[in-house]
């Protein structure tokens, strides 16, 4: 019935049709609609015929004058939903608060209230004392447009929308009133057995609605009285009985009308006997610790040097019952500038703290062993009799405190005396984000650490040498770390700068950068002044220290937020081997790897040369497999509003925000990246050139992120932080829409590239492509490492493998094995009657001067794991039996019945076609009308439409992406043409059957 009748109203106003939508006008704001856009009235009139609209007298200056006045929340984003506040009985926290108060301060034109800044600059006074914190208090009136943007004929508008203007209907209500109050204590966390809550003038924001009286439960069931008559009963209230963890305050306001409203507010409490029962939890064969640098560094743009620190713990060997230090191994931390990532899960429980809400650094180490069953690298190093120490770089004071304890803090006690991340401040000077630093004074804190270990084993009477493992930016830190002491012991001739490692590994690290796609970096900015989040995300994180050193296309705006400074991307310097392709990036990246590539002895490239191994552990793919393809929209977000009318019973979900996330074009190209949508606010977008000789930094092989996952999750409130490193810390659209359409994830990005995990030491070259041409013709010039494993296939960042683990530890064994995923088979002739069988994780096979033959009645049987790569110059013979296979339980050996010599090298033609087995059980059998492996279609690559060479006897033809998912069949073949130009640019997998065999190709679909 309710359908019928909107449908009716629509026809019977159908000559408005041309303006039934507000379009997203770019650079319009609501008061360019409401101040300049309603010059006149409208006046309208029911008659039996339907409904119309006449022009009724203008009244421009007096609505103008009243509009000034109002505090409209179409004018922000409205991240907060304030008018939902109570109906979605939100629980407010610190972030809601600062949220919702950043929203009034937009609706008013910023006229009223203030900016999150301005809020915090207003409690810093209360940064250190950990056992009190502000209370903050929102009491506001304030109004929505009542328009429904979807539909401009709606007969509840108050405005209709006629030549780019909002016209106000004559009659109706153009405005909706709303009223909210939010109380929530100003600090995330606080720590005591005595919390004190105060309330203070200066933090009550009191616009509209009276309020009469203010009950507070501060969250151990006594109820109490915080304001009455006007003024607050009291500003401080100490309260003793808190729980420790998640403690929920419960407020209940009456106004002076005598309505009430009630909701909750949360704060973490850490209580000081949680320090006492957490040694019950941690294992006594630990030992944790605090080291100051002795060696300051002064940062690019600083004034005077600081001091590095570093907490750890130490995971004693099974067999080391005296805990004393004997054959220590370091675990680095990597990237964390909110210093959220612990050392092990017991010590989010012991705080009281959601152990979920960060993977600790002992879980990272987490891996399935060769039985399949989860397992995790320092138990399984400690089996080995090594001392496992974890590091952590912490957020910290800033200089060298005389006097200060060598132990300011451990996990659980012995606090210092200053802003930490398990304590409610805000992080500002003096203090040093040590999970963000400059990685140069984070490796000086890494070469002190390693001096006082040292005359530890010495003074123990170990004469172990040390193993450094550092997972990405800690692979960074302990290259400069490692190098800089060999300098120094060559200049000083010092013992004390000897580092004695034997082992250095770098697992993922960005040798030459890292990548966060450019159009997250620009989405983030483009909400960062309407969200403390969203600020919070862009200042702290994707413009901090180490992520300005590393990110090779770094976010800044051009001479508008349409378009970028591209003095900030393609990150590069000569040093790195760009000689003659100059160089770029922002100046905090050309600095640092300027110094990284100029540390350590003459010629080393900044690399340590005195370790008896360097070895490199890659997530990245190295035969060219990208991730995504270029220009892809990567991630598309709608929010939506539920507008009811008629007493509730006819709604409908109104689209209200946009966030659009799309990769870099091709070379050369230009294209949006970024998009964000408010209604009435209007389209904010980002446009981007990408001008990299390297391919799409977007696309390009490596071990990847889920930033898009975490950008979804985030948008819909998800509790879950699982990335590395993460962009968003509190919701782009918070609990704040009704309802989300995620219409597009991608879910991974390219992060760190494997040229870059691998340190090439010739990095001028298209990025995107294989390396495995330039590894097996390597002579020792392809990467400083003196052996690497690379993947089977693009791998999760700092992922731990039952391949990578195993490699790892026949390292440590001083038994390595080869990392190359590949068995090579070349320059071969597989004679009549004789039998030859491979089994292994990846095979390739032939190359141009380096023949592949299988004669007549010789048996060729290929076995692999994951993939088969055929290259020109296969053949199988008439008569020959071969067949190639993927078999996922296959093992990493090789069996050959037949004795064939093997060539030392493999060179490869630049413009070579390929046939790549991969990611699905298949049979590849070659018979009698079947020769060779190419001459199957043409073109390759081409736009999605190409020609089968033959289609006598063809049966069936099917295409499949590399995930395993057919995306086209066909069965009848009456044209020898294909037209599969709907599928996205990317490479397939084609299947051909043909007389009951099958042959499968690559194809590249470019658009």
């Amino acid at each position: 019935m309710d359908r019928k009748i909107n449908i009716t109203f629509l026809l019977l106003l159908s000559f408005f049709s041309a303006k039934a939508q507000l379009p997203p006008l770019e650079g319009v704001t609501l008061d360019d609609l409401l101040n300049s856009g309603t010059a006149q009235e409208v006046q309208k009139t029911t008659t039996s015929s339907g409904v119309f609209f006449s022009v009724a007298p203008p009244q421009q200056a007096t609505l103008r004058t009243a509009l000034a006045q109002k505090i409209i929340l179409d004018r922000s984003v409205d991240f907060a939903d304030l008018r939902n506040f109570y109906r979605e009985e939100f629980i407010t926290n610190h972030d809601y608060f600062e949220q919702a108060l950043t929203d009034l301060y937009l609706a008013s034109n910023k006229n009223q209230f203030e900016n999150h800044e301005a809020l915090r600059s207003k409690v810093l006074e209360l940064r250190d004392h950990y056992d009190e914190v502000f209370v903050g208090i929102l009491n506001a009136s304030y109004q929505t447009v009542n328009y429904n943007i979807e539909d401009n004929e709606d007969p509840n508008n108050g405005f209709v929308y006629v030549d780019e203007s909002l016209v106000p209907v004559e009659g109706q209500e153009q405005f909706i009133d709303y009223h909210t109050t939010v109380i929530s204590p100003l600090k995330k966390r606080v720590k005591g057995n005595v919390i004190t809550f105060r309330f203070a003038p200066h933090l009550f924001y009191n616009v509209g609605k009276e309020i009469a009286h203010i009950e507070v439960d501060f969250g151990n069931g006594s109820t109490q009285t915080i304001y009455e008559d006007g003024d607050f009963s009291q500003e401080t209230f100490s309260v003793s009985d808190l729980p420790s963890g998640e403690v929920f305050q419960h407020y209940t306001v009456t106004y002076t009308d005598s309505t009430q409203v009630s909701f909750k507010s949360q704060l973490d409490v850490l209580k000081n006997d949680a320090f006492a029962s957490s040694a019950k939890i941690v294992s006594t064969r630990t030992r944790d610790g605090w080291h100051q640098s002795q060696y300051p560094f002064q940062g690019y743009e600083e004034t005077s040097p600081d001091y590095a620190e570093i907490e750890y713990r130490i995971f004693f060997a099974d067999d080391n019952l005296t805990q004393k230090l004997h054959k220590p191994i370091f675990i680095l931390d990597g990237f964390d500038p909110e210093d959220d990532r612990r050392i092990h899960r017991d010590d989010y429980i012991s705080f009281g703290l959601d152990p979920d809400k960060d993977t600790p650094i002992y879980e990272k180490m987490n891996y399935k062993n060769s039985q399949g069953k989860e397992d995790n690298l320092v138990k399984t190093l400690q089996a080995k009799g090594y001392d496992v120490i974890i590091c952590n770089f912490p957020t910290h004071r800033k200089g060298l405190a005389e006097g200060r304890p060598k132990v300011i803090k451990t996990i659980f006690g012995n606090l210092s005396p200053f802003c930490i991340d398990l304590f409610p401040c805000y992080e500002l000077e003096p203090h040093t984000k040590g999970g963000a630093d400059y990685v140069e004074r984070n490796a000086l804190g890494l070469v002190s650490f390693i001096q006082e270990t040292n005359e530890k084993l010495q003074t123990n009477g170990s004469t172990e040498k040390l193993v450094v493992m550092g997972p990405s930016m800690g692979g960074v830190i302990s290259r400069y770390a490692l190098a800089y002491m060999e300098k120094k012991q060559a200049e000083t001739g010092n013992e004390i700068w000897n580092h004695n490692t034997k082992i250095w590994v770098s697992m993922d690290a960005p040798h030459l950068g890292a990548n966060i796609p450019i159009g997250i970096q620009a989405a983030v900015y483009l909400a960062k002044n309407d969200s403390p989040g969203a600020s919070d995300s862009y200042n702290n994180q994707l413009k901090s220290i180490t992520a300005q050193q590393f990110l090779i296309n770094q976010h800044k705006s051009g001479s508008t937020y349409h378009h970028l400074n591209y003095s900030y991307m393609n990150g590069k310097v000569n040093e790195q081997g760009f000689e003659g392709w100059g160089e770029s990036g922002s100046s905090f990246y050309q600095q640092f790897y300027k110094n990284l590539y100029n540390n350590g002895l003459p010629g080393s490239k900044g690399f340590p040369q005195q370790v008896e191994r360097s070895l490199a552990i890659v997530n990245g793919d190295i035969t060219g497999q990208s991730i995504n393809y270029d220009g892809e929209e990567t991630l598309y977000i709608r929010g939506y509003n539920r507008m009811c009318v008629i007493l509730g019973l006819v709604c409908t979900d109104v689209h209200v925000a946009t966030l659009g996330v799309r990769n870099l074009p091709s070379q050369g190209n230009t294209a949006q990246i970024s998009k964000f949508y408010k209604a009435f606010i209007g389209t904010k977008t980002t446009k981007g050139r990408n001008e990299s000789h390297r391919g799409n930094p977007d696309t390009w092989a490596g071990g990847y992120n889920d930033t898009f996952d975490v950008l979804a999750n985030e948008t819909k409130d998800s509790a879950e932080e699982r990335q590395w490193f993460h962009i968003v810390n509190t919701s782009f659209f918070g609990t704040k829409v009704n309802n989300y359409s995620v219409a597009t994830n991608k879910h991974t990005h390219s992060f760190i590239p494997s040229v870059s995990a691998l340190a090439l030491n010739n990095p001028k070259r298209n990025w995107g492509e294989s390396l495995v041409k330039d590894i097996w013709e390597d002579e020792g010039n392809l990467t400083p490492f003196d052996n690497y494993i690379t993947p089977n296939n693009n791998e999760s960042h700092i992922m731990l493998s039952k391949a990578n683990v195993n490699w790892l530890l026949a390292e440590l064994d001083e038994n390595p094995i080869d990392g190359k995923q590949f068995k090579f088979i070349y320059n071969r002739t597989f004679k009549s009657n004789t039998q030859s069988r491979y089994l292994f994780g990846n095979i390739l096979v032939a190359g141009k001067d380096n023949d592949v033959n299988v004669e007549p009645n010789a048996t060729v049987h290929l076995v692999a794991k994951n993939k088969i790569v055929f290259n020109k110059g296969f053949k199988a013979e008439i008569g020959a039996n071969f067949k190639a296979e993927i078999n996922e339980d296959s093992e990493d050996t090789f069996v050959s019945v037949a004795d064939h010599p093997k060539q030392e090298l493999l060179t490869f033609s630049e413009d070579e076609e390929t046939v790549l087995i991969s990611n699905f059980k298949k049979d590849l059998s070659l018979g009698e009308d079947v020769e060779t492996t190419s001459g199957l279609f043409y073109p390759n690559p081409n736009q999605g439409i190409f020609t089968l060479q033959n289609i006598y006897n063809l049966q069936k033809i099917e295409i499949y992406n590399f995930d395993g998912q057919i995306v086209y069949q066909q069965f009848v073949f009456i044209d020898r043409q294909v037209d599969v130009s709907f599928l996205p640019t990317g490479m397939y997998i084609l299947k051909l059957t043909k007389n009951g065999l099958e042959k499968t190709v690559n194809i590249v679909i470019k658009h």
